[in-house]
């Protein structure tokens, strides 16, 4: 853990750099202010020990952010059960029933196909005559037409009008839950805010950082996404004069790292419809966009770890920078620098 010192020090340089804007965190507005997209999801009340050291809460205070938190996290749950139930219902309709001719048929087709390989596995057993080749590509012929058939099959269904209004549905059905979850975190933020003081306010931004950070960092999917610096850091159990040394490199990384942990999560919402759409109709296209400006997203928060860690290996000392930097290495890199079995074998000799 951070020592105490190290502790105010750094939020007074927070302080410092936020106060000015504290004051429109007070403020409604629009979009829910800074968190209105801190959260995916309920979940909050475990936090309340985050709030009470960040803001340093008083005893009356406490109380009240605890219930906000619990009202919160109670009809988050019941609203996200009732739109799951709903999304849920809307795909199994989607698969029909037992008896579904369209079932039945591609049922059909798969249990032929099945058929059709295991006649042309026998074959090929036969030798390579002439009689046997022919035998050969008549099979393989049939197994391709089953397969553009159960194909044509799989597309005809999945524009059929049925499919496309349970899509349409689960799209509405999600639009709704994500409107709800903004309505829900601008009531909360107005909640909390409000029973604040001027000094806990100019505070929030450097907790509202830690919740971002909390909650979306350790879902990065590429390797050097997901570490946190401050966690690493802590690890170290530096003394406060090496701690205060590396506090920019520190401070810098929370302000990016949280900006673009934001931006990432807010794309992936942002691009629910266009998926959905890119279902409704079979195309690619979009989905590839999607998909290749959320790898992009991903890539920016790695980057901005990996730079972090340059800019703190930087400002260590010799004898502490080598082995920091070689720690967030296999931290954030395990496959490429973890010590192999050869290499363990080799040190335990």
């Amino acid at each position: 853990m951070f020592t105490k010192s190290f502790t105010t020090v750094f939020i007074s340089q927070v302080v410092a750099l936020t106060l000015v804007t504290a004051s429109s965190f007070a403020q409604p507005s629009s979009r829910g202010g800074g968190f209105s997209n801190m959260m995916g999801g309920g979940g909050m009340t475990p936090d309340i020990q985050k709030f009470s050291e960040a803001l340093d809460l008083s005893g009356d205070q406490l109380v009240i952010v605890e219930q906000i938190l619990r009202d919160y996290d109670e009809s988050f749950r019941e609203a996200s059960d009732a739109s799951q139930e709903g999304i849920g219902s809307s795909f199994r309709s989607m698969r029909g029933s037992d008896d579904d001719p369209e079932r039945q048929r591609r049922n059909e087709l798969r249990t032929q196909s099945r058929e059709l390989r295991d006649k042309l596995d026998s074959a090929k057993k036969l030798g390579s005559d002439t009689d046997t080749t022919q035998l050969q590509k008549e099979l393989s012929e049939k197994i391709d037409s089953i397969r553009e058939a159960i194909q044509q099959q799989r597309t005809d269904s999945w524009q059929s009008p049925e499919r496309q209004a349970a899509m349409e549905e689960v799209a509405l059905l999600m639009q709704d839950q994500l409107r709800l979850k903004h309505q829900m975190k601008v009531e909360l933020e107005g909640d909390l805010v409000a029973i604040l003081t001027e000094e806990q306010l100019a505070l929030w931004p450097a907790l509202e950082r830690q919740l971002i950070r909390d909650r979306l960092l350790q879902l990065g999917r590429l390797s050097g996404e997901s570490v946190d610096i401050i966690g690493l850091v802590e690890q170290q159990n530096y003394e406060d004069a090496v701690l205060i040394g590396i506090l920019p490199a520190i401070e810098e990384w929370d302000v990016n790292v949280s900006a673009a942990l934001e931006a990432r999560d807010l794309h992936m919402i942002e691009t629910q419809g266009t998926l959905m759409s890119s279902m409704q109709s079979s195309g690619t296209s979009a989905t590839e966009g999607v998909l290749k400006a959320q790898s992009e997203l991903a890539e920016a928060v790695r980057d901005i770890n990996d730079n972090a860690v340059e800019s703190i290996s930087l400002l260590l000392p010799a004898d502490k920078s080598t082995l920091f930097n070689n720690e967030a290495k296999l931290k954030g890199y395990p496959r490429i620098y973890r010590t192999t079995r050869v290499e363990r074998a080799y040190t335990a000799a």
